[in-house]
């Protein structure tokens, strides 16, 4: 009998056909119970849950957010990480060919020692770049900063290739990472800008994962080139690579300002 009050009432309301589709559930408060029929066994409130999450729109406005949900990612983030990881690619060509590098010129027995220094003056120049490029990054723009960084890394690198003693050696390995070490950072600080905020922690992972696979990528491309081209000819073409690298990072960096808001074409 309610139930057919309640359904007269909407119908003088002139309530749409939609909303005279209305559910029905019956249920005491007091005992803490619902059921869609009167004949069902009463249990708890969880069929007026229920009801609750089909019926009751969400508010305006609202949305559903899942956990690594990166469906949404704008085209410049996509640009950013591929470039990351085409660069860590390039940086991992040549770092097991040091090695032999090191034995050609001072044999095995030294050249254990050398490359322990080799691995202190890179870690030096390392940290000179993320300081150094990382600050540069908040106020020059990406391309005019990348590509002296590339051109002077591809510079170093082939100077690796040419050093006849350790000293060229230890002098080309600190410069290149001198310079090198800063491509992160300022990739970073591109991809900081154009990320959805809320997507930032996801975004910068999958950055890391970028810049592991092309770990992986380069290792297993210098296992390649040192049967092809031996140790000294690894280094010359990693420089290449880095040079090929300056058309690359000015194309994309130009569709990702293309891509960004306004507010970050300019940074």
């Amino acid at each position: 009998e309610i139930q057919n009050k309640v359904f007269d009432l909407f119908c003088e309301l002139d309530a749409s056909d939609e909303q005279l589709e209305f559910p029905t559930l019956f249920a005491s408060g007091r005992d803490g119970w619902a059921v869609k029929e009167l004949d069902d066994t009463p249990g708890d409130i969880t069929p007026l849950l229920d009801a609750m999450v089909d019926f009751v729109p969400p508010p305006p406005g609202s949305k559903k957010r899942k956990i690594f949900d990166l469906s949404g990612l704008s085209p410049s983030v996509n640009i950013l990480l591929v470039v990351i990881l085409l660069t860590s690619i390039v940086r991992s060509l040549d770092a097991a060919s040091i090695t032999f590098k090191v034995q050609n010129l001072t044999g095995i027995g030294e050249g254990k020692k050398w490359v322990g220094y080799l691995s202190m003056f890179a870690a030096a120049g390392g940290v000179i770049a993320g300081f150094t490029l990382g600050k540069l990054a908040d106020k020059v723009r990406t391309v005019p900063l990348m590509v002296p960084v590339l051109l002077a890394s591809g510079i170093f690198v082939a100077w690796q290739g040419a050093a006849h003693s350790m000293i060229m050696l230890c002098a080309a390995r600190f410069l290149t990472f001198c310079v090198a070490g800063g491509v992160e950072p300022i990739l970073y600080a591109k991809l900081s800008r154009v990320v959805d905020p809320e997507k930032r922690g996801s975004v910068f992972g999958l950055s890391v994962t970028a810049m592991m696979a092309g770990s992986a990528l380069g290792s297993a491309g210098n296992g390649i080139l040192t049967k092809l081209a031996e140790v000294n000819g690894v280094f010359y073409i990693t420089g290449l690579c880095y040079f090929v690298m300056i058309p690359v990072v000015y194309i994309t960096m130009t569709s990702v300002n293309r891509a960004a808001p306004h507010s970050v074409v300019n940074k």
